[in-house]
């Protein structure tokens, strides 16, 4: 063991004129022992032992320069502060001069040392101090460490090796000028060397070469270096040929089908199996490479057996391989044939993770279901395994991210009426118990989940409403989430579509929240909260309590909205509300609202038209003043159109529109007998829905009523059959309505 007296005379040994003494100096500093480094160290910094040190790399003796080389190496190792001191003292130049040294020894010793040193610098950037550079190094210096790869020695190549993968770190220019010098061919030729540690050293270079560089990949694989490194991996190089594999995997093109074609992946299945977190962590990353980009990858890893030992490397203690392992799986499923006896096996146990007690295993399990859930077929078997009611208890007792994907995993599942059936059996009543979770983003989850059910299920809606899910769901009308009040209002909507939940819906105050959501920024919003005030207003009283929550005027301003959905459900709601409500009608008046359902008739949609004409017959009812405006407006043409629709519902409320607007009002009587509306009016007699046979039939007696020539055209066009056929119908109503119109042709 060296004492500090000996190393206090080191700095002037290192001065001396006499090579032996600088031999001497250097071989103590490259012999000092792991238990006192760090003290003698600092004392030879302390005493200005580096720049002589440095200086003797540069000395006319051999030997000198191979152990100040040596010794150099040997304390960087050591101390990053002298890797930093080092370079600051220009102790690259000399060190890439002796890279050409007629010495194998002195190559190897200096490349050793600028592999000390790149480590030093490398260390210090990644912890935060990026003010070491690698000074000096000349494009001539890099060209001769590339060179020395060409080395007779092993020694030599694997030395150059180390310090080319040291420097690549570094810096990214040195990485392309190494590139372009023919690093690439070299470090390839050396994967076929007789020794081990070249072999290991290349493979480490490469992977910090290719690396995120695509040019740098292609060079590669036309090398041929791809084939070589997959036979390594069952060397004891496996590890850094696994590191330049998987960098090789991550960037485009197309090097992943020559993995596949190669038969390498059998190779990194293997890897997954060694008790080495970071070699299972590599394997895992090829694969994840490999299955995300490569056609049928996915198919050829299950035959080979990948699945089963990445499921048990979720339990790895290596949060890094569980985070790798975790994208394997996802990618490894992603083209899943539910037929195979291996991802049945997989999905058991991925699902048994979902219940789990360690938060990490549930969210990897939940995450990789989740990434595949799309399947059609997956689908079906998870559920067959149970996995609602695994989602459920995760639902009920996971963190908040693992309830959040519990919920998004049970939402993607609704995807068929048999799942939604499925899935509300167990699921409605813990997500009403959600909603009321005193978590907003829990909440948000379980009412998107909800609505998502709810959609078209009517065994879903009735198990949510006698499970007193109504209540809950009214409260997050008002919710500060935008996403929680548009599911919200969906699934409100859809349980108001049974006509026993909307008494109640109205009692437990659905109608404020919904007709402040009329305004909402959001159009889905607005479509829901207003199908949702639609089905509700078919109750009389619901519709004088819109209109005193002052509710009209938001439908009238949707007449006018660029969405035709809103325009539609907007005129389906004035209709109803108009249709017991006098104010409500001299309101839809007072607000042009006439002008805005008279542009409806002439709509694109079906269904705008229908809710249109509906509303303006609602409106016209014992109100001259609206009667007047249709008129004056040009209502009346529109109307007539609608006659010969050839939907059922176009004709139903057109011919209760012009019943309502000739109702009272003979100046109405005479505009549709002039526009021609007496002929399919009576066409519609012989409709086979008997809303049209009954309004039709009104519609004439209302237009004949006191007037001979109206009723002389009905003769003349043969309306008094029909109308006579009418009074053996089975409907008291259309025998009513015929009754009265051929009372007028008298």
């Amino acid at each position: 063991m060296l004492d500090s007296g000996v190393i206090a005379a080191t700095p002037a040994l290192c001065s001396s004129a006499v090579a032996a003494c600088q031999e001497r100096a250097t071989l103590a500093i490259s012999q000092l022992e792991d238990d006192d480094h760090e003290t003698l160290l600092q004392q030879l910094l302390e005493t200005g032992g580096l720049p002589p040190l440095i200086a003797m790399l540069s000395s006319p003796s051999t030997g000198c320069q191979q152990k100040s080389a040596s010794a150099l190496a040997h304390m960087c190792y050591y101390d990053i502060q002298i890797g930093k001191h080092a370079v600051q003292l220009g102790g690259m130049l000399p060190l890439i001069a002796l890279l050409s040294s007629p010495s194998s020894e002195c190559q190897t010793e200096a490349a050793s040392a600028i592999l000390a040193i790149c480590q030093c610098r490398y260390v210090w950037q990644r912890h935060g101090n990026p003010d070491i550079t690698i000074q000096g190094l000349s494009t001539a210096g890099l060209q001769q460490l590339v060179d020395l790869l060409r080395s007779s020695r092993a020694s030599d190549q694997a030395s150059a090796a180390k310090a080319i993968w040291a420097l690549c770190s570094c810096n990214e220019s040195i990485k392309g000028a190494a590139v372009g010098m023919g690093v690439l061919r070299q470090l390839v030729d050396l994967l076929s060397s007789f020794s081990a540690e070249c072999q290991d050293q290349a493979a480490k270079a490469i992977s910090i070469i290719c690396k995120d560089d695509d040019a740098s990949s292609e060079q590669l694989l036309e090398l041929g270096g791809l084939q070589l490194l997959l036979d390594l991996l069952s060397s004891r190089c496996h590890l850094n040929a696994a590191d330049a594999i998987t960098a090789v995997c991550s960037t485009k093109g197309n090097y992943n089908s020559h993995v596949f074609d190669w038969h390498g992946l059998r190779l990194l299945i293997q890897l997954l199996k060694t008790s080495s977190a970071r070699r299972q962590k590599q394997a895992a990353a090829a694969i994840c490479f490999i299955c995300d980009s490569t056609d049928s990858a996915s198919s050829k890893m299950l035959d080979l057996g990948a699945l089963p030992p990445l499921i048990d490397l979720i339990n790895s203690r290596s949060a890094a391989c569980q985070e790798m392992t975790t994208a394997a799986i996802k990618a490894l499923c992603k083209d899943i044939n539910i037929s195979r006896a291996d991802m049945m096996d997989g999905l058991v146990q991925l699902i048994s993770f979902v219940e789990s007690s360690s938060a990490y295993r549930q969210a990897t399990a939940l995450s990789i279901i989740k990434a595949v859930r799309s399947n059609l077929r997956y689908q079906k078997k998870l559920l067959e395994l149970g996995i609602v009611q695994q989602l459920i208890g995760a639902l009920q007792s996971g963190t908040a991210a693992n309830q959040q994907q519990a919920a998004d995993i049970l939402q993607k599942l609704c995807t068929t009426t048999s799942n939604k059936k499925q899935i509300a059996g167990l699921a409605i009543e813990p997500l009403i118990a959600l909603v009321t979770s005193s978590s907003a983003t829990c909440q948000q989850h379980a009412v998107v989940v909800m609505a998502e059910i709810l959609e078209g299920s009517s065994v879903a809606r009735e198990k949510a409403f006698h499970a007193g899910g109504l209540q809950p769901l009214i409260s997050l009308l008002s919710s500060s989430s935008a996403v929680s009040q548009e599911a919200a209002a969906t699934a409100v909507y859809e349980l108001v579509s049974m006509e026993s939940a909307r008494e109640p819906a109205r009692n437990l105050g659905a109608l404020p929240p919904l007709i402040v959501l009329l305004t909402s920024s959001t159009s889905n919003c607005q479509i829901h909260a207003a199908a949702a005030l639609v089905n509700i207003c078919s109750i009389a009283k619901a519709g004088e309590e819109v209109m005193k929550l002052s509710g009209l005027r938001p439908f009238i301003n949707l007449l006018s909205s660029s969405s035709a959905a809103r325009r539609h459900l907007a005129a389906a709601a004035i209709g109803r509300i108009c249709d017991t409500n006098q104010t409500a009608r001299e309101q839809v008046v007072d607000l042009d609202g006439i002008q805005l359902l008279i542009n409806l008739l002439t709509s694109s949609s079906v269904y705008a038209r229908y809710s249109a004409a509906l509303a303006i017959a609602n409106t016209c009812k014992f109100h001259d003043t609206a009667k007047r405006q249709v008129l004056e407006l040009g209502g009346v043409q529109p109307l007539i159109k609608l006659l010969t629709s050839t939907a059922a519902k176009c004709q139903q409320s057109s011919t209760w529109a012009i019943g309502s607007l000739t109702s009272g009002k003979h100046e109405a009587r005479m505009r549709v007998t002039e526009l021609g509306g007496l002929q399919p009016l009576i066409a519609l007699l012989a409709s086979s829905e008997l809303i049209c046979q009954r309004n039709a039939a009104w519609a004439i007696g209302n237009i004949c009523e006191g007037d001979n020539t109206a009723s002389k055209q009905v003769l003349k066009l043969g309306g008094q059959e029909p109308l006579t056929k009418l009074l053996s119908s089975s409907d008291r109503g259309v025998k009513a309505m015929a009754r009265h119109a051929l009372n007028q042709l008298k």
